[in-house]
Protein backbone atom coordinates (compact mmCIF):
# COMPACT_ATOMS: atom_id res chain seq x y z
CA UNK A 1 0.00 0.00 0.00
CA UNK A 2 1.43 3.32 -0.99
CA UNK A 3 1.36 6.18 1.42
CA UNK A 4 0.46 9.68 0.33
CA UNK A 5 3.18 12.26 0.85
CA UNK A 6 2.78 14.67 3.72
CA UNK A 7 2.03 18.08 2.17
CA UNK A 8 3.43 19.88 5.21
CA UNK A 9 6.72 18.02 5.25
CA UNK A 10 9.80 19.76 3.84
CA UNK A 11 11.92 16.64 3.64
CA UNK A 12 13.81 16.62 0.40
CA UNK A 13 12.35 19.95 -0.67
CA UNK A 14 14.44 22.49 -2.50
CA UNK A 15 15.09 25.41 -0.12
CA UNK A 16 14.81 27.87 -2.99
CA UNK A 17 11.30 29.00 -3.94
CA UNK A 18 9.71 27.56 -7.04
CA UNK A 19 10.21 29.79 -10.04
CA UNK A 20 7.12 31.48 -11.47
CA UNK A 21 7.97 30.76 -15.09
CA UNK A 22 8.61 27.07 -14.60
CA UNK A 23 7.50 24.89 -17.48
CA UNK A 24 6.61 22.07 -15.15
CA UNK A 25 2.89 21.31 -14.99
CA UNK A 26 0.89 20.22 -12.01
CA UNK A 27 1.44 16.52 -12.67
CA UNK A 28 5.05 16.81 -13.83
CA UNK A 29 7.59 15.09 -11.59
CA UNK A 30 10.66 16.81 -12.90
CA UNK A 31 13.84 17.55 -11.07
CA UNK A 32 12.04 19.53 -8.45
CA UNK A 33 11.12 17.76 -5.27
CA UNK A 34 7.67 19.25 -4.75
CA UNK A 35 5.09 16.53 -4.15
CA UNK A 36 2.54 15.91 -6.84
CA UNK A 37 -1.13 15.27 -6.16
CA UNK A 38 -3.85 13.67 -8.22
CA UNK A 39 -5.63 16.16 -10.44
CA UNK A 40 -9.15 14.95 -9.68
CA UNK A 41 -10.85 15.26 -6.31
CA UNK A 42 -11.82 11.79 -4.99
CA UNK A 43 -14.64 13.40 -2.99
CA UNK A 44 -16.85 15.52 -5.21
CA UNK A 45 -18.77 18.30 -3.49
CA UNK A 46 -22.20 17.37 -2.22
CA UNK A 47 -25.09 18.83 -4.18
CA UNK A 48 -27.26 21.48 -2.58
CA UNK A 49 -30.45 20.19 -0.94
CA UNK A 50 -33.54 20.58 -3.09
CA UNK A 51 -35.55 23.73 -2.62
CA UNK A 52 -38.53 23.25 -0.35
CA UNK A 53 -41.92 23.96 -1.72
CA UNK A 54 -43.76 26.88 -0.12
CA UNK A 55 -46.37 26.21 2.55
CA UNK A 56 -49.72 25.11 1.23
CA UNK A 57 -52.06 27.99 0.61
CA UNK A 58 -55.40 28.33 2.29
CA UNK A 59 -58.62 28.58 0.29
CA UNK A 60 -59.36 31.68 2.41
CA UNK A 61 -56.32 33.57 1.19
CA UNK A 62 -52.82 34.03 2.53
CA UNK A 63 -52.19 34.18 6.25
CA UNK A 64 -51.16 37.55 7.69
CA UNK A 65 -47.46 38.19 8.00
CA UNK A 66 -45.86 36.29 10.86
CA UNK A 67 -48.90 34.24 11.80
CA UNK A 68 -48.50 30.55 12.34
CA UNK A 69 -51.48 28.46 13.43
CA UNK A 70 -49.18 25.91 15.05
CA UNK A 71 -47.12 28.41 17.04
CA UNK A 72 -47.23 28.84 20.80
CA UNK A 73 -49.09 31.63 22.58
CA UNK A 74 -47.93 35.24 22.37
CA UNK A 75 -45.37 35.05 25.17
CA UNK A 76 -44.75 31.32 24.99
CA UNK A 77 -46.82 30.41 28.03
CA UNK A 78 -50.07 31.22 29.71
CA UNK A 79 -50.05 32.90 33.11
CA UNK A 80 -50.51 30.60 36.09
CA UNK A 81 -53.19 31.03 38.73
CA UNK A 82 -52.05 33.04 41.70
CA UNK A 83 -51.72 30.61 44.64
CA UNK A 84 -53.28 33.10 47.08
CA UNK A 85 -56.32 33.41 44.78
CA UNK A 86 -57.05 29.72 45.22
CA UNK A 87 -56.43 29.97 48.98
CA UNK A 88 -58.77 32.95 49.34
CA UNK A 89 -61.51 31.11 47.44
CA UNK A 90 -61.15 28.05 49.66
CA UNK A 91 -61.11 30.16 52.83
CA UNK A 92 -64.16 32.10 51.62
CA UNK A 93 -66.14 28.89 51.12
CA UNK A 94 -65.02 27.56 54.52
CA UNK A 95 -65.97 30.94 56.05
CA UNK A 96 -69.49 30.72 54.66
CA UNK A 97 -70.15 27.04 55.35
CA UNK A 98 -68.24 26.08 58.51
CA UNK A 99 -66.81 29.00 60.49
CA UNK A 100 -67.56 32.59 59.61
CA UNK A 101 -64.39 33.84 61.35
CA UNK A 102 -62.28 32.31 58.57
CA UNK A 103 -63.86 34.99 56.34
CA UNK A 104 -61.48 37.54 57.89
CA UNK A 105 -58.49 35.64 56.50
CA UNK A 106 -60.26 35.18 53.14
CA UNK A 107 -60.85 38.95 52.95
CA UNK A 108 -57.18 39.76 53.68
CA UNK A 109 -55.65 37.09 51.43
CA UNK A 110 -58.13 37.79 48.60
CA UNK A 111 -57.37 41.51 48.69
CA UNK A 112 -53.62 40.90 48.58
CA UNK A 113 -53.98 38.43 45.70
CA UNK A 114 -56.16 40.89 43.73
CA UNK A 115 -53.53 43.63 44.10
CA UNK A 116 -50.71 41.35 42.92
CA UNK A 117 -52.73 40.01 39.97
CA UNK A 118 -53.69 43.52 38.85
CA UNK A 119 -50.07 44.67 39.21
CA UNK A 120 -48.69 41.78 37.10
CA UNK A 121 -51.39 40.50 34.70
CA UNK A 122 -48.78 38.93 32.40
CA UNK A 123 -47.53 36.73 35.25
CA UNK A 124 -50.67 35.78 37.19
CA UNK A 125 -54.25 34.88 36.40
CA UNK A 126 -57.11 34.03 38.75
CA UNK A 127 -58.57 37.47 39.34
CA UNK A 128 -62.08 35.99 39.43
CA UNK A 129 -61.15 33.47 42.12
CA UNK A 130 -59.43 36.14 44.20
CA UNK A 131 -62.44 38.45 43.87
CA UNK A 132 -64.86 35.65 44.78
CA UNK A 133 -62.79 34.78 47.86
CA UNK A 134 -62.60 38.46 48.78
CA UNK A 135 -66.38 38.92 48.49
CA UNK A 136 -67.07 35.72 50.44
CA UNK A 137 -64.65 37.06 53.04
CA UNK A 138 -66.73 40.24 53.32
CA UNK A 139 -69.90 38.14 53.75
CA UNK A 140 -68.08 35.98 56.31
CA UNK A 141 -67.00 39.08 58.27
CA UNK A 142 -70.59 40.34 58.33
CA UNK A 143 -71.79 36.93 59.53
CA UNK A 144 -69.02 36.82 62.16
CA UNK A 145 -69.99 40.27 63.48
CA UNK A 146 -73.68 39.32 63.61
CA UNK A 147 -72.89 36.03 65.34
CA UNK A 148 -70.67 37.79 67.87
CA UNK A 149 -73.35 40.41 68.60
CA UNK A 150 -75.96 37.66 68.96
CA UNK A 151 -73.88 35.83 71.57
CA UNK A 152 -72.87 39.01 73.43
CA UNK A 153 -76.48 40.18 73.70
CA UNK A 154 -77.64 36.66 74.58
CA UNK A 155 -75.09 36.10 77.37
CA UNK A 156 -75.51 39.57 78.82
CA UNK A 157 -79.16 38.82 79.56
CA UNK A 158 -80.66 41.10 76.96
CA UNK A 159 -83.34 38.52 76.05
CA UNK A 160 -84.33 37.46 79.56
CA UNK A 161 -87.63 39.28 79.62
Amino acid sequence: MTQWPNPFSREGADPSPRPENSAAGPGDTGSESWPSYPSSNPYPPAPYPPAQSPAPTSPYGPAPYGSNPYAAAAYGYTPANHPQAVASLVMGVVGLVICSYVGIAAFIVGGRARKEILAQPQRYSGLGMATAGWIMGIIGIVLAVLTTLFFIIGFSGGWDR
